[in-house]
């Protein structure tokens, strides 16, 4: 009786622990932004072009930026994009997921855009970027650098504008969303596309339009991984809506989906 006892309760523990370890698995969940995260100028100029509203547009808009990004994550290994398995649903989903969590602008250390060739520095900015290296005078603390904003000092009144560019970044208020997440659809990594930007860029490039994407990564225990903004650039005169969401949205996937 004893050894029949033993013997069930090892198939259970066994049964339970193989459940367990398929939950999870190499792959990537995408969730990607709500339609009010979705910026662009260019709204108009693309309606009167392609025959849409401006529903049918952000719709399509969003569409085909999952779209591209589930193809190149797919390209890599297991991917669920939570727009395709509940479209339904989706909307919804979406919108309980980001009452969970909060957005927060951070500063980008740098900006190197997913298809570089498309925005090279003139001779002359380069020169100028020189000389603004040379004159440029002794760095402040890392205090004084991080402190933004206007307040008093010795009795008077200073200020400091933070003009780097900045992505919005994802905080997740409660770890076991994300887990939760990875055990429903059984990945190890969430990507949280948190807004889509599209503008006049202005400048020496005023000719070009900016596609800038703001995405933060996280790993099956709810630790970020990764995050930031990939960007590109596409000319003024290119409204076809197949054109943009297909090949010009192709270089940000790819650079996100290279962040996996």
């Amino acid at each position: 009786m004893r050894i029949l006892i033993l013997t069930a309760f090892c198939a259970f523990i066994n049964l339970g622990y193989t459940q367990d370890s398929t939950q999870v698995k190499e792959g990537v969940l995408i969730v990607n932004y709500e339609p009010r995260m979705y910026r662009s100028t260019i709204d108009p100029a693309l309606m009167q072009s392609n025959g849409l509203s401006y529903d049918e547009l952000r719709e399509q808009m969003r569409k085909g930026f999952d779209d591209n990004l589930y193809l190149e994550c797919k390209a890599q290994g297991h991917v669920v994009s939570l727009m395709r398995e509940d479209t339904s649903l989706y909307d919804g989903k979406v919108a309980q997921l980001h009452s969970q969590i909060s957005y927060k602008y951070v500063a980008m250390e740098t900006e190197n855009p997913a298809n570089p060739e498309q925005k090279e520095d003139k001779p002359l900015d380069k020169l100028g970027n020189k000389l603004d290296k040379l004159f440029t005078k002794k760095k402040a603390t890392s205090e004084e650098e991080d402190r933004m904003g206007t307040w008093v000092e010795d009795g008077q009144v200073k200020s400091r504008i933070d003009n780097r560019e900045k992505y919005m970044n994802t905080h997740i208020h409660q770890p076991r969303l994300v887990k939760n997440l990875c055990s429903d659809y059984g990945v190890n990594k969430v990507i949280f596309i948190n807004q889509l930007d599209i503008f006049e860029t202005t400048g020496q490039y005023e000719d070009t339009r900016k596609i800038k994407v703001h995405y933060t990564i996280f790993d099956q225990y709810g630790k970020e991984i990764n995050s930031g903004a990939e960007y590109t650039y596409f000319k003024q005169a290119e409204n076809r809506l197949k054109v943009i969401t297909g090949e010009k949205f192709y270089p940000v996937c790819h650079a996100i989906a290279s962040k996996l």
